[in-house]
């Protein structure tokens, strides 16, 4: 990457960062709202994380294997050994789609 290009994307980085800093800093949540959760312990909250997480990890696997067994008619896990980078960026586009599907899923 050369220097324009690094410039660039760093100052646009800086400037999501400066848009999430000034948008946080402006919100104000109304004060006569009460509050949606209920207090846990935190062992209690490490669990849940550790169910819904092995849960999504689990969504994503059968996603995915679903995807590679039946909207592909390839095997992508032997052309990904044997180099083809389509197939790779294809899988990972695929495993990035789907996470983000059961992510909000899950949420």
């Amino acid at each position: 990457m050369n220097l324009k290009c690094r410039s660039i994307v760093k100052a646009a980085v800086l400037a999501a960062w400066i848009m999430c800093l000034v948008s946080s800093l402006h919100a104000q949540a109304p004060e006569d709202i009460q509050p949606l959760f209920v207090e846990h312990s935190i062992w209690q909250l490490l669990l849940h994380c550790a169910l819904f997480g092995g849960l999504g990890v689990i969504l994503v696997t059968a996603g995915f294997k679903f995807f590679d067994g039946i909207i592909t008619k390839i095997d992508l896990e032997q052309e990904i050994l044997k180099g083809n980078m389509a197939a790779a960026v294809l899988s990972a586009a695929a495993i990035l789609a789907i996470g983000i599907i059961v992510a909000a899923a899950i949420h």
